[in-house]
Formats: structure tokens, C-alpha cells, sequence
């Protein structure tokens, strides 16, 4: 860590550079399959309290041109709109699960049919059946590296307001986000189905938190690392958007079930990204108390080792070559600015 630091200040010297990884069979950091039966996951439901919880909506006016500004765009064409929502509690977690009333009363409706105390859903509801349910988000929370940093998720019956103005930033008619998150660990899942994609849109706002708590000590070396690799690899285009997003994607690939695909993540495909992120997930996994642990905390452990001990090499090496190409770009620049002629007045 000290080497690749000293690259990113033009600081190094006599860098001894060892490429080879150390051997690991990818089982040993592959995740095994933690998976819960429909009555385990309601069995777990403790019940719940109801409160007023505030959403915001996008404005019955809007202007036809929208601000560039989000924070101006927030102002002028998102209102709060309070509902009754039910707030219910997870066996193991702290995490609170938050359903505005109406969309619990058809939730309610889903789960009986799931559990086979239902045989067919009201016609007006056909396109509920695979909805997620509060139970629905129990095994991925079991799994996060520390769940203190998804301290609410709601489940709304809406769209994301914001996607209209993100929809005329990007120029793009069909966005629609699956899902959103704050800084203190409040995620929206929006008219969310259960699929595959549940797990990597929980994680992936999980990981936009986990950059939110080490902001400071993160945010410079990310920059370096992912303007040195982005040319490498991308797991989507989406890491293109923002340094915060590249972050959240990156962590995807980091936090995958097969190990193997991580080995060649941390070796390979985003060594320099793989220490700045691996150094975030180790602070975290520190902070977890002992009771709270991820069912595969042992295996998050184990995976921050390894990109500690595998990827300071290529990353130094890969930021070695990066230095000496901008140095020759340095010194030709110089050559061509003593060569060019003073400009006429």
C-alpha cells in the first residue's frame, strides 16, 4: 500500500514490483448459497408499528425546461407527501423495512398467495405476484458486510420522481432506476419484483453507503486509481456515469458469489481500484460488532486479505507504466514548447 501511494505522488523509488498472485483455489472465496424458504423468511417478520413516513413526489407542475442543478431541480419540482406506512421488524437486524399502508394491504394479499393460503389474486392485481416483500430482502441483509450502513429500506408502489430530470441529463427517454439511497443509509425500492437483480440492487446501494462512510479518505485515491484503469475494465457502462457510481459497480464485481471472478478482478481486471475499495471493506468488517457479523463475514475477511496481499503488485506495476508514460509526455510537451516559435504580437 505504501509503494502504490508513493506512485500516485511521483514519490517512488527502487519499486520492487512482484506480478505473480498467490495461488487460491476460487472455492475458498466463493460464497456459498444462503438461501430461505418463503415460511422462514415469514417466520422472521416480527411484526410491525405504524408511523407517517414522507416520500417525495414529483410536483403536479413542472417546468418543460428542467434545471441542470439537482439541488434546483429538488426545489422547484419535488414535493414531500406524507403517508401512513408500516415499519416492520427483522428477526437478526436492526434494519428497518418500511411499506406505505396502502401497498402493505396488497403485500398482504401477495404473501397468502405465495404461502398457498390464496388461490388466485384479486384481477386487478395479477401484475403484483412477484413483488418484493419485506420477508423477500431478510437473506441479503444476512449477507451485507456490515448491515448498520442500510439503516431504512422502503418499499413503494411508485417511480423514482427523479427519474425525470435524470432522463433529460443523461438524453435518455428509458431510463427508470430500480432504486435509490442517502448517505445515512435510507434505500428506496421502486414497484421492485424479485429477481436476480434484487441482491445487486441491495448491494450496489450498500456500496454507495460504504463509500459514504470513508468519503474522505477514499475519494482522492479512488479518483487516481479509476483514471488510471478505466480503460482496463468496466463490469457496465453505468460505472461511466460518476466516480460514485464506478464506485458502486466496482464493489459489485468485488462483492460477487464466485470467487474466482474475484481473483481476476483483484489480479487482473481493477488492481489499483480493488486496494482503495478492499481498504473501505476492511474498515467496515472492523466496525461490525462481533453479534451482527454477516453470515459470510469469514469470507469477506478472507477476500480483503487477499486483495491486500494480491493486487499491491500489478497495482504498483499498472501505476508505474501510467507514471512513466505521463513523464514522456511531460518531457515532449517541454520539447515542443521550447521549439515553437513566440507567438506574434
Amino acid at each position: 500500500m505504501e509503494n502504490f501511494s508513493a506512485i500516485l505522488n511521483g514519490t517512488a523509488e527502487n519499486v520492487t514490483v512482484v506480478t505473480e498472485p498467490v495461488p487460491v483455489e476460487g472455492a475458498e472465496l466463493t460464497l456459498p448459497q444462503h438461501e430461505l424458504t418463503q415460511e422462514e423468511m415469514s417466520k422472521r417478520i416480527l411484526g410491525y408499528i405504524t408511523e407517517k413516513q414522507t416520500y417525495g413526489q414529483l410536483k403536479a407542475l413542472i417546468p418543460s425546461k428542467l434545471p441542470e442543478d439537482e439541488k434546483d431541480f429538488t426545489a422547484s419540482c419535488i414535493e414531500e407527501v406524507e403517508y401512513d406506512a408500516r415499519v416492520y421488524s427483522l428477526e437478526g437486524h436492526t434494519t428497518r423495512v418500511i411499506v406505505p399502508e396502502e401497498y402493505a394491504q396488497k403485500l398482504d394479499i401477495v404473501r397468502q398467495r405465495r404461502l398457498g393460503q390464496l388461490d388466485l389474486l384479486p384481477e386487478d392485481m395479477v401484475g403484483y405476484l412477484n413483488r418484493v416483500l419485506p420477508e423477500d430482502i431478510l437473506a441479503i441483509l444476512d449477507e451485507l458486510p456490515n448491515r448498520s450502513y442500510v439503516r431504512e429500506i422502503s418499499l413503494v408502489d411508485w417511480l423514482n420522481p427523479r427519474d425525470v430530470w435524470i432522463r433529460a441529463l443523461r438524453k435518455s427517454e428509458t431510463f427508470t432506476s430500480a432504486a435509490s439511497t442517502t448517505p445515512d443509509g435510507q434505500v428506496l425500492l421502486y414497484r421492485f419484483d424479485i429477481s436476480e437483480f434484487l441482491r445487486a440492487t441491495i448491494f450496489h446501494e450498500w456500496n454507495h453507503n460504504l463509500e459514504a462512510q470513508f468519503k474522505a479518505e477514499v475519494e482522492l485515491p479512488w479518483d487516481a486509481a479509476i483514471n488510471m484503469e478505466w480503460f482496463v475494465w468496466v463490469s457496465n457502462d453505468y460505472a461511466k456515469v460518476s466516480p460514485g457510481e464506478h464506485w458502486a459497480v466496482f464493489g459489485e464485481a468485488i462483492l460477487q458469489k464466485d470467487g474466482s471472478l474475484f481473483a481476476e478482478v483483484v489480479n487482473k481486471l481493477g488492481p489499483m481500484r480493488t486496494m482503495v475499495w478492499a481498504t473501505a471493506l476492511g474498515k467496515a468488517l472492523d466496525a461490525v460488532p462481533v453479534a451482527n457479523r454477516s453470515c459470510y463475514h469469514d469470507i469477506w475477511v478472507a477476500r480483503v486479505a487477499y486483495a491486500t496481499k494480491n493486487a499491491a503488485g500489478p497495482a504498483t506495476a499498472n501505476a508505474a507504466v501510467m507514471l512513466r508514460r505521463a513523464q514522456c509526455l511531460d518531457a515532449y510537451l517541454k520539447t515542443l514548447s521550447a521549439t515553437t516559435p513566440a507567438a506574434v504580437a
